[in-house]
Formats: C-alpha cells, structure tokens, sequence
C-alpha cells in the first residue's frame, strides 16, 4: 500500500517575520535632510541601482526609509545573515514584491519549491521574476535591500546581477551596505546605470547637526560648540546621536562645554566609550532590560516580558523608545515592534556575554518564544540546548524535503551540532547528504550518507534506507547492480514504507537497468508498470516523478510509442501552472513521439516549448540531452545547418556544469559529425570521430558508443570511396542495432547502408534494405526514423516512390527531406549544360546582392570555392559579370 506522499504549499511568511517586510518609522529626534531625499530620490528614478555604502552608524537606513514614507512604490527588504540562501533570499523578494506580482507571487513561490538545484537556476528565477511584474503605473517599483553586506553566498550575487543585467524600466534596486559588494559595480558604473552615495554625502552638514542636537535634543549649544562637535564627529550620525544622550546628562553648561571640546575624534571605538556612558546614565532597570532584551531580534511587549521575566517590561520598552536610545519603531503606530540600531545591539550584547550563565539562559527564554523555526533554532543553539535543537531541525528538514525546498541555513544548522548528537539522529545526516547530493557535490555528501547508512542499518530504520536508495539513485552511476539490488531487497521487505514517489523512482530504476541490459522485454514491463501507477495516482507530482524517468529510448518497447503519448498527453492535461517540471517533461516526450510520428512541425513545437521551460530553470540533466537530441534532429532533417551549429554551440556551456552531459557526449558529438558530413565537411567529421573514439562513456552504455562510432565512420569512409570499409563499418553496426534497437542520437544503419547502395546504383539492394526497416517501423508506428538519415536518403527514397513501395509512408517524409524550394540541378533551356544545386544556391545568393564572404557563410564553404562556382555560373550562363548573370537567370526564369 502506498504511502500518500502530498506536495506542502510554500508558506513563506511563517519563515521570516512579516516585519523584515516593513521600512522602519522615523523617531522623534529625526531630521529631515531634504536635498540628501531629493538626491536620493533623483538617483533612484534615473538608474537601475542605487548603491548607498557607508561604515555603520552613517544613517543609511534612515535615508532610506524616507523613500518609503513619500507615497512612492516601494518593496523593503531588512536582510539578515539567515537569509545567505536563495531560496529564502527569492522567497523574502517575492513576498515584498507580492503586490505587484500575479496572484501575489504565489506562482513564483511554487517555481521556488519545485525546481530542483535552484542555485543552478539564477539567471532563469531572474528572468521569471523580471517577467512576472506588473506595476499598477508608469511610476518604477523601488526594491529596497537594506544591511545587503550580510548577504555573502556568491549564488545570490550571481542571481541580483542577473536581475540586473535585465533590470525593466518597471523595477529599480536600492541596495544599502556597510561595502561594495560583489556586484557587476564596474560594468553599471560604465553604462552610467548606478548611482552611489557614500559616506561623504551621509556625513551630517553643520546646519544639520544643530538641528539634531537643538531643535530636536534641545540641547540649547552655542554655535563653536555646534562647530567643535560637527568636526570631531565628522558628521557621523550615530557619534551625534549618542553625544546628544550623553551631552543631555549634564546639568551644568560649563562642564558640559568641557567635555566638547576635549572629545577624541569619533569611530567604532569611541562609540562603544559613548555607548557605556549612556548606559551608565541609565536607571538599574533600564541597563538589565537592555542588555537582556539585546538577544532578540524584533522587541514586543510580549517577548521582552518573557524574556525578562518582568511584568513592567511593556513598560520598560515604551520607555526605551521614547528616551531615543536607538531604537527603531516598524509600524506606523510606534507601539511596536521595534529594533535595536546594529551598533547599540552589538555593544550590548557585548555587556552581556560577559555573564555566560545569564546569555544562555536568555536564549533559552527567546525560544520558547520565538515567532518563527529560524529564530528559534538561533536561540537554541547559542544556549547550546542541543537536543531540542536537533528535535527542530529534524521536523524543519523534513519539512523542507516535503517542499521539495531545502534552506542552507537548516543544513548549516545540522553541521553546527556535536557530532554525538547527529549519531543519534541520522534522519538530519540524510538530509545534509540529500542538499549536497541535489547540488552535485558528490564528495562532499559521501561521508554524511555512510554515517546515515551506518545509523539507519543499526536501529533497523528501513524508511531512512529506502530515502538513501533515492539519493544514491541520483547519484551513482558505477555500480547500478548494487543499487538496484538493494532497492529490490527493499520492495520485498519494506513495500509498506514507500511512497509514490519512492516507487516511481525504483521502477524508473528498473527501466534504465534492464536498458543498460539491453532487456527489451524488461524495459517495456517496468515502463508499463510506472506509467500505468503514475496514471493510477492521478497526483501531478508523482506523474512529474514518473516523468522524470522515462526517456525517447522507452519509446522503442513494444507499444512504446503508443503507450508514451498517452502519457504525456495526460500528464500535460493534469499538470498546474506551477508544474514545471511536469510541463516540460511531458512537451520533451510529445516532441520525441512526434517526430517518430513523422509530424515535424508538431515535434518541433512540444520540443521547442520544452527547451524554453528549460532555459527558465537552467536546464535538468538528462532530460536537458533528450529535448536537444530532438531538436538538433528536427534540424538535420530540415537542412538548418547553420541553426543546428548555433543551437549546439549554445548549449555547450550548460553542458559542461552538468555531470549527467558525459553519458550524452558521444551522442552530441555522432549528431555533430553527421551533421558535417551531410555538408560535405569531411576532414572535420573525421576529427569529430576521432574524439569519439578517445573519450568513453562511464555509465556503461558501451555498445550505444560502439554503434555511433560505426556508423560515423561508414559515412566518412563512404565519402572518400572506401565502399568495402563502409559496408563493413554498416554490416556491424547492424548487429549491434539487434540489440540496442533505439535510435537516439543515432539513425538505423541499414538506411545509411540502402543510401550507400544507392549512391552505387544497385537500386534492388537498395530498396531490399529499406523494405527491412519499413517493416520494422511500420510495426512501431515510427516512420519518422528515416528523418534521421537526413538529406542522403533522398535518392533512395525517390526511387522507392517510384517503384511503388509504401508511398503513403515515404512521400510525406520526401517531401521534408527535399521539400520543393530546395535547390535542385537546373537544365539551362537550349543547352546541354545544367547548374547544380550548390551552383544554384550562389545564384539565388548573388541575385540578393551577397558578397562572397557572406555566401561562405551562409553555405558553410571556402570564399575559394565560392569564386569557383560563380565562376563556373558566368560561364555557363555565357555572362561577364555577376549582376549580367542575375539578370540572364531572372530572364530565364531560374530565380
């Protein structure tokens, strides 16, 4: 029986407090700095970003905060070091952003939580969020990130420079920092989209210092000592704001003009010397609730209560606020909650680590009320309460992998533990060797799944064996018989434990095991099985699993085909807008079913329609090679080579950070020497062949090589003339086609035999071989295999046609092949001389007024051999220059 196995809706705001969302509100002792607001506000509506980086205490959050409280679209981020992950770190932007977003992000949240190895991902959820925007007016949204220097996962640069390169004129970002951060900063300055503000412009002028300290402090100093002030703080705002406390403290004007002038200049230091003084000046109670309230990161009533243990806590805490002891109010009311400035928090909890036994203490009261997991796991792990700390990851990770939505912070969490404690609970060393896995770090995951391995056989925990299973599925690629094995024992002992999702991918297991065997009857009875309880589900994430599995290879089991589109007709009919991964699964499959069908421009629809949902997730692994195989073989049979070599040049880079890519290297590299050889490019399709035959595919597909090989060297040997070593290279491949029978990234080698048949005239031969496969793919309901063979089979299919045989099947195909505006040998009209198709093509290229450079590139030939064609056209059209050419072919009727 199986287990249900529901996909948990992504609930983002019960992952940070919604407060992190709202700018802070101004105190009482706030000054307005008017052309410093309008600056900003100018800098903001003319770049993309707007870079204010300033050392702490330079009042970059006050500046900033204004924007918010000027009517003006704004979206603000408060990011702390929890969100080094970008998961949280899209999350939180999509929920600021919610407004603006359709059905308030929610779409955007579910790509969050079904894509796989979304750090892989950043150019793609850039792209996504840029697309999903919809502001209300012409009037730009202002994404706000404020404290962007806790932020250090490169992921997340890599993710705010991709948002940046395609910044629309509908979105600006707002970045505060305490420095640069690694952002493309040299690029934008250049293109004069970045705007920055430094601490020279945050530096209080004289004028507004006496504001601050006289009209807001009423401080009542003279004029030198507003002047002494100004230049021993240099108009750092957090040095005048903390001179104000502790400048209000003296009673007698002369002493107070004392300890002005003899004040050491102001810095991180001096500020620690000012901020004891202010807190000496307080009243006992107000120092303890102070240092102990410092732990927490939002101040309520309700909290600094619990955390006191004071009943006059709401009490203290109003007080707080209005003694301007750096405190910040994030509500409109300014009854709460409230946050300390960084610097005074700091300082604080500097005081009170110096009693270890109150710090932890303190930490443990914070969890019990803690608003969210994360805090609460902050909590606990600085009390170093470490069971209960493990009890929460447990229940925080399982939840995660339920989400299919992993935080860094909840594995950090886990390898933060004592190792004694993890040993007792290995469900959490699964999940860290889970996230690594996910990310291909295979090393670094291999220890924490063998302690998992270890732990889970000594307390006979078989459901932690079975989740090891999957990971080693996504993992392993040498000893598949050990793994299918052990996943065997499994289902004989522990059925009971797996879920739908466990079973799809045991018989997806099943299906590439028996393929690798070369088991044909095994691979139809396990896809059927998958299919079939994939369809049973009616859940659109176990048929997204279930898709996952299958590739165009199962399409060659007996009613393959068949059974296949019926699958992922289905599975389309059933997949949700957030379905990601099941949309482009199931167009990637059509696009493979129709182009065996030998419906191209249906096959190239689903294929390409998949492919796009690809580059929106940055690709996945095996199925990225299936959807690309089908496109590049759409393609060949169209004659777009130089589409082709664009679209595989392109795709080489994404490739090259996949691991699974080396299983499909001799695949791309067979389709790409085809490819030249189709046009002529001989010597480059033998070095082609050549780096087949000295790279090997580690996953054990060694006869899928060997056929490629073969069947690559044939055609080279057929170009040169070698007929014998063709016909030997193609009588072994079809011994191998025996056994491998599909044709992915390949083509039946008793066509390319029949082509070479043809190209000697021996036309009975020919058809004898054709007549072979007919009956084989009439039986699978696959004409569209012939495609493969691309433009080569055209005579053979000419005369078959011609013959008589099977002109239902084969005309439709002959007319993709060779449709009627390619170029043909042309007879010149009262002459014997004819123009051949290559001649022809240069004509219809001159008569567009190309030079030869450009017909080089277009037919992928030598500009040599260009001028020897037009000079071969200029005879035979008895012409003395091109334009006399283009002229006679027009009157001719040629072109």
């Amino acid at each position: 029986m199986d287990n249900e196995n529901t996909l948990l809706p992504l609930a983002s705001e019960n992952w940070f407090p919604y407060t992190k969302l709202q700018a802070p509100q101004p105190g009482s002792n706030h000054v307005t700095r008017m052309p410093l607001q309008k600056a900003l506000a100018d800098a903001v509506h003319h770049h993309k970003l707007t870079l204010i980086a300033a050392p702490a205490g330079s009042g970059k959050t006050n500046l900033i905060s204004s924007l918010c409280h000027r009517g003006l679209p704004t979206a603000w981020v408060a990011l702390d070091k929890t969100d080094n992950d970008l998961p949280i770190f899209a999350a939180l932007l999509a929920t600021a952003l919610g407004s603006w977003l359709p059905d308030n992000g929610r779409s955007l949240l579910a790509f969050l939580q079904s894509v796989p190895n979304l750090p892989e991902k950043t150019a793609q959820l850039a792209a996504l969020l840029i697309n999903s925007l919809r502001p209300e007016d012409d009037i730009p949204i202002i994404l706000i990130l404020d404290d962007y220097h806790l932020i250090t996962d490169p992921v997340i640069h890599q993710f705010i420079n991709h948002l940046l390169e395609h910044l629309p004129p509908s979105l600006r970002l707002l970045i505060a920092t305490r420095h640069d951060p690694s952002l493309l900063l040299p690029r934008l300055r250049a293109r004069g989209q970045l705007a920055e503000i430094r601490l020279p412009q945050l530096r209080f002028e004289e004028q507004e210092t006496a504001v601050l300290l006289n009209q807001r402090h009423q401080l009542n100093l003279t004029p030198g000592e507003i002047t002494a002030l100004q230049q021993q703080t240099a108009g750092w705002a957090a040095g005048l704001q903390l001179l104000a406390a502790v400048l209000a403290t003296f009673d007698d004007a002369a002493e107070r003009a004392r300890y002005i002038y003899h004040l050491a200049p102001a810095n991180r230091s001096i500020f620690d010397l000012l901020a004891a003084e202010v807190l000496a000046h307080q009243p006992p109670d107000i120092q303890e609730f102070l240092r102990q309230t410092s732990i927490l990161p939002e101040l309520t009533p309700v909290n600094c209560r619990a955390i006191s243990d004071n009943p006059d806590a709401p009490h203290l805490l109003t007080a707080v606020y209005q003694r301007n002891l750096f405190l910040y109010a994030l509500s409109p009311d300014h009854d709460g909650p409230f946050r300390y400035h960084d610097l005074f928090r700091d300082f604080l909890q500097q005081q009170l680590k110096k009693e270890p036994q109150q710090w932890v203490e303190l930490h443990r009261r914070a969890a019990q009320t803690a608003v969210s997991d994360e805090q609460k796991l902050h909590h606990l792990i600085s009390a170093e309460i470490w069971e209960e700390a493990a009890q929460l990851l447990e229940a925080m990770a399982r939840l995660d992998t339920e989400r299919r939505f992993t935080r860094s912070s909840v594995v950090s969490g886990i390898e933060r533990l004592p190792a004694d404690v993890r040993l007792t609970h290995p469900w959490l060393l699964l999940f860290v060797a889970q996230y690594y896995t996910i990310r291909g770090q295979l090393e670094t995951a291999a220890p924490w799944r063998a302690q998992a391995a270890t732990r889970f056989r000594e307390v006979g925990d078989e459901l932690g064996e079975i989740e090891l299973l999957v990971i080693r599925a996504m993992a392993d690629t040498d000893d598949s018989d050990d793994l299918i094995n052990a996943f065997r024992q499994k289902v004989a002992t522990a059925s009971h434990l797996m879920r739908p999702d466990h079973w799809a991918i045991y018989r997806g297991g099943e299906q590439w095991y028996a393929l690798a065997q070369y088991d044909w009857a095994a691979v139809t009875e396990h896809t059927q099985a998958n299919i079939q309880h994939a369809l049973n589900s009616g859940d659109p994430g176990v048929l997204a699993m279930t898709s996952l599995t299958i590739g165009p290879q199962q399409l060659f089991c007996e009613g393959g085909i068949a059974m296949l589109e019926r699958f992922a007709s289905h599975a389309l009919q059933a997949a949700r807008l957030e379905d990601w991964i099941l949309q482009l699964c199931a167009q990637g499959l059509l696009g493979a079913v129709r182009f065996f069908r030998g419906r191209l421009d249906e096959a190239e629809q689903a294929s390409q329609e998949s492919h796009r949902l690809l580059d929106e997730i940055g690709g996945l692994a095996w199925i990225d090679h299936h959807v690309c195989w089908a496109i590049l073989a759409t393609l060949l049979a169209r004659r777009a080579y130089r589409s082709f070599d664009k679209f595989l040049a392109a795709q080489a880079p994404r490739w090259q950070t996949q691991d699974t890519a080396v299983v499909y290297q001799q695949g791309m590299m067979y389709l790409n020497g085809r490819s030249l050889w189709l046009r002529g490019r001989t010597a480059e399709a033998q070095t082609v062949l050549m780096q087949m035959q000295a790279s090997a595919d580690p996953a054990g597909y060694d006869l899928d090589d060997n056929l490629r090989q073969l069947l690559l060297a044939s055609l080279i040997a057929m170009a040169r003339g070698e007929t014998g070593a063709a016909k030997r290279d193609l009588r072994q491949a079809i011994d191998l086609h025996e056994k491998v029978r599909h044709t992915i990234m390949l083509t039946h080698p008793r066509l390319t035999l029949a082509t070479l048949y043809g190209q000697q005239n021996r036309w009975t031969e020919a058809l004898d071989e054709l007549r072979l496969v007919l009956r084989e793919l009439k039986a699978r309901q696959m004409p569209g295999v012939i495609l493969q063979e691309g433009e080569s089979i055209v005579p053979v299919l000419r005369y078959a046609i011609e013959q008589g045989v099977e002109r239902g099947i084969l005309e439709p195909l002959l007319h993709i092949l060779q449709p009627n505006d390619v170029p043909q040998t042309i007879s010149l009209p009262n002459s014997d001389t004819y123009l051949t198709p290559r001649e022809s093509e240069v004509l219809h290229l001159l008569a567009t007024g190309a030079t030869n450079p450009a017909i080089a590139a277009e037919l992928f030939i030598t500009e040599r051999t260009v001028k020897a064609h037009v000079t071969r056209i200029l005879a035979k059209l008895d012409a003395a220059t091109r334009t006399e050419a283009v002229t006679k072919a027009s009157q001719l009727g040629l072109i």
